[in-house]
Order: C-alpha cells, then sequence, then structure tokens
C-alpha cells in the first residue's frame, strides 16, 4: 500500500515538473485605443472628445499629435512621458485613471486653450499645439513601463 502512494504521489510530482517550463517572460497588457474621436472647433480653440477605456496600470494620460498627414500624425513614438517635449506638433495631457468615469468614459480635452473650462480632463495651450484646417490630430493612450508605452492612434482631421 505505501509503495502505491509513493509511486501514485512520484507520478504526480514528475507530472507537474514536466509542465513546468520555467519560461518567466511575461506579455505586456494593451493599452487600450481612444475610440470615436471627434474634433470640434469653438472660436479659436477646440474640443477633443473621443471615449476611452484605459485603466491600465500606471496609465498616466495622454499624447496629442498632429501632422500634415495621418503617416505624420500617427508617426510611432519611442519617447517615453519624461522625455515628451510639447511644441507646436504635439502635447501631453496628464489624466488618471479615476478621472474617467468607466460608466460613460468620454474624455474632452481643450486645444489651443489657456486653461480647460469645467467638465473636461486637460487641456494643450495655444502655443503647444497649432492647428490648421485639412491637418490631421491622432490621440494616444500613455501608460509609464519600460517599453510600447504608447497606444494604437485615433486620428480626426482638423476642420
Amino acid at each position: 500500500m505505501i509503495k502505491r502512494i509513493a509511486f501514485l504521489l512520484l507520478f504526480v510530482f514528475v507530472g507537474f515538473s514536466a509542465s513546468c517550463t520555467g519560461n518567466s517572460e511575461y506579455e505586456l497588457e494593451p493599452i487600450a485605443t481612444p475610440a470615436a474621436v471627434t474634433l470640434t472647433q469653438d472660436g479659436t480653440e477646440y474640443d477633443l472628445v473621443f471615449t476611452s477605456d484605459n485603466r491600465e496600470a500606471n496609465f498616466s494620460g495622454y499624447g496629442i499629435f498632429r501632422g500634415a498627414s495621418t503617416a505624420l500624425a500617427e508617426a510611432n513614438l519611442s519617447d517615453n512621458k519624461d522625455t515628451f517635449t510639447s511644441d507646436n506638433s504635439r502635447c501631453f495631457v496628464s489624466v488618471t485613471s479615476s478621472q474617467i468615469s468607466y460608466a460613460a468614459p468620454q474624455v474632452k480635452i481643450r486645444l489651443k486653450a489657456a486653461t480647460a473650462p469645467g467638465g473636461y480632463h486637460g487641456h494643450c495651450s495655444s502655443t503647444d499645439l497649432l492647428l490648421s484646417p485639412g491637418e490631421f490630430v491622432s490621440v494616444r493612450a500613455y501608460v509609464s513601463r519600460d517599453s510600447d508605452v504608447w497606444s494604437k492612434p485615433a486620428t480626426v482631421v482638423v476642420p
């Protein structure tokens, strides 16, 4: 009887040992891409509105990029937020997951504005982002981690 139990335990141990590959690699959590993006003009300012479900760990906000073509506005970025510099073709808006209501996950960002009105999640100042009709604006979510820090772009045309 004891030999049978010992044999059964040895069989179970060998079975579990064989199934363990020792692989310590992990897959990065995908970053949710902003969706249903709209850009409307309000005088000299613009409202960028989109839905977003960015519940990722270390989610930090959104990069907004301008370009004369979709390729320029959607350029694949390697910068992380700490080395990201706002200029007339891009800006970064810090938003935390706690600022987004996931019952109705709509994000509002005012572009070319000195401040963000009530109900908005942030703004890009008029010196940070120069927009012209017919150009393209892309928005990407940013997660602070070692690699693959930006989501895929969501792009609209400047009215």
